[in-house]
Formats: C-alpha cells, structure tokens, sequence
C-alpha cells in the first residue's frame, strides 16, 4: 500500500520540534487511517537533517514506524518484500 498526506504549511522555523509536531497531527492518524497502524506502512524520507535527528529516529522507532531514506533503499525494501530477503 502507499499513499501520501495533504501538504502541511508551518509559520517560522522548521526544527525537529515542529517536525516531530507534524508527525503526530498528520502522519501518525494517516498512518492509522489510511494502512490500519505502522506496521504495513514504510516511511520515505530524503538526507534532511531534520530526519537524521537522533531524537526523531528515537521517536520513530519507539511508534514502531518503519523509515527509508534514499531511491536504492526504497527498490531494496520493495524487491525484499516481493522476493524475500536480499
């Protein structure tokens, strides 16, 4: 399954506070409503700082939300998931 959410605007600065913020008032219900949970759904992330930080990947990991950084990674998890492990 895949799918994405409504573009969310900010005001200011955007730091790993409102990040995290964004997370749990978008992402987190898109997550439940739209795959039932994190369990079935993979998170795509590109090398920004803000989704490097320890504190977010700590966060992240305790919701039990799987995460991808980077196009090879992603062609990884896919092609794993079809044919096993690689």
């Amino acid at each position: 399954m895949y799918g994405r959410t409504a573009l969310v605007g900010t005001i200011g600065s955007f730091d790993k506070n409102t990040y995290r913020v964004i997370i749990d008032s978008h992402v987190l219900p898109f997550m439940e409503q739209k795959h039932g949970g994190t369990e079935s759904f993979v998170l795509q992330e590109n090398n920004c700082g803000l989704h490097r930080a320890t504190t977010i990947a700590t966060y992240l990991r305790n919701k039990d939300v799987a995460r991808i950084n980077g196009l090879h990674r992603v062609l990884t998890l896919i092609l794993s998931r079809i044919f096993g492990e690689l």
